[in-house]
């Protein structure tokens, strides 16, 4: 039995697990032979499991606005139910109300992060 990892273009791990050695080949268009897998943290590139690097978006706060910064391009930016999509490296967010916001971002193959403001203007 071999362990196997099937994976996006993108190197997104799409699904893992164990079969046949000789059954390999019909796991999907990109399959390797790999084990020991988080799919949420690893992503394969160059034909390798590897870590996914850490999101290097940095936070500039100013009052009652946010300016994240650093953002990998693309970017998806969530607060509460609107989605921004970021293609220049820098979003700025304004907050009409006091309150704690969460902000999620998404920018494979960086790994996901999740921001929390506390906005007390």
């Amino acid at each position: 039995m071999t362990h196997f990892v099937s994976y996006a273009s993108n190197g997104r791990i799409l699904w893992f697990g164990l079969c046949p050695s000789h059954m390999l080949n019909i796991q999907g268009a990109l399959v390797i032979a790999a084990k020991a897998i988080d799919d949420r943290r690893q992503y394969v590139k160059d034909g390798v499991v590897i870590d996914r690097p850490i999101n290097p978006v940095t936070v500039l706060i100013n009052q009652s606005a946010v300016t994240l910064q650093n953002l990998p391009v693309p970017s998806e930016v969530t607060l509460e139910d609107d989605i921004y999509k970021v293609e220049d490296g820098e979003l700025e967010i304004v907050f009409s109300y006091p309150g704690t916001y969460r902000i999620y971002i998404k920018s494979f193959p960086y790994l996901d992060k999740e921001i929390v403001i506390e906005n007390n203007s």
